[in-house]
């Protein structure tokens, strides 16, 4: 099917290069950012005509003014959207490959959605779509001690700064899930997820417990271990 394919592109490069033609392609899969890191949104001219000359926008699904725009050889910020104001980039040595890259500065959870990346050389026109996931890696859980509790002690392992929402687990010397645990989520003013997850040890429990953060986006599993003295 890929041989198809890049048949099929190179009849368009023949055909369509001679008459001054281009094709705008993007990303087959989606592009995925960490919260807080910059990320690069990349479309291609086939064929890979100069983008100096160019106009070109980087829209949004969603919003009513550009992310991006360059006009003219330069930077177009008249109407750029207020949420992307001097948190975009467009790398110029890349226009004369015909690669336009956007770096979107300092991430967030907002970024998320549909991008469209317009080309337009006042003869023809071309535009492709990339998608942006972005996910919150958050941080290393931490645990408290927070008092007596009937027959017990009750311990509060807590985290933050994830998306999706992850899993948080306890577990007990031997190895065990312990399922008594109460796991509550909140999301923060960045839409990042923080986890709070309260359990309560009793006296005939071993003195050696684990938090574990479990998410779909981690190489490994976050955990943190607390001995209890005496009980």
């Amino acid at each position: 099917m890929k041989a198809v394919h890049h048949i099929v592109l190179l009849l368009f490069v023949i055909l369509h290069s001679v008459h001054g033609k281009f094709l705008v392609l993007g990303p087959d899969e989606p592009v995925v950012a960490i919260a807080g890191k910059d990320v690069l949104l990349e479309c291609q001219l086939v064929p890979d005509l100069s983008v100096s000359n160019m106009d070109v926008q980087w829209l949004k699904s969603g919003l009513d003014s550009p992310v991006h725009e360059y006009r003219n050889g330069e930077d177009d910020v008249v109407d750029q959207h207020r949420d992307y104001r001097g948190r975009t980039e467009l790398l110029k040595h890349e226009l004369t490959k015909g690669t336009i890259i956007l770096r979107i500065k300092n991430t967030t959870m907002f970024d998320r959605g549909k991008y469209t990346c317009f080309v337009d050389d006042r003869t023809n026109s071309g535009e492709t779509a990339v998608t942006l996931k972005v996910i919150g890696l958050g941080c290393k859980p931490w645990i408290q001690m927070t008092g007596y509790h009937q027959n017990g002690i009750q311990l509060v392992c807590k985290s933050s700064g994830w998306f999706p929402r992850p899993e948080m687990q306890w577990i007990s010397e031997d190895g065990q899930v312990l399922t008594l645990a109460e796991t509550r989520y909140q999301q923060d003013s960045r839409g990042l997820i923080n986890v709070q997850s309260d359990i309560v040890i009793t006296r005939e429990s071993t003195n050696r417990f684990k938090c574990r953060i479990l998410s779909e986006h981690l190489d490994t599993a976050q955990e943190v271990t607390i001995k209890i003295s005496g009980l």
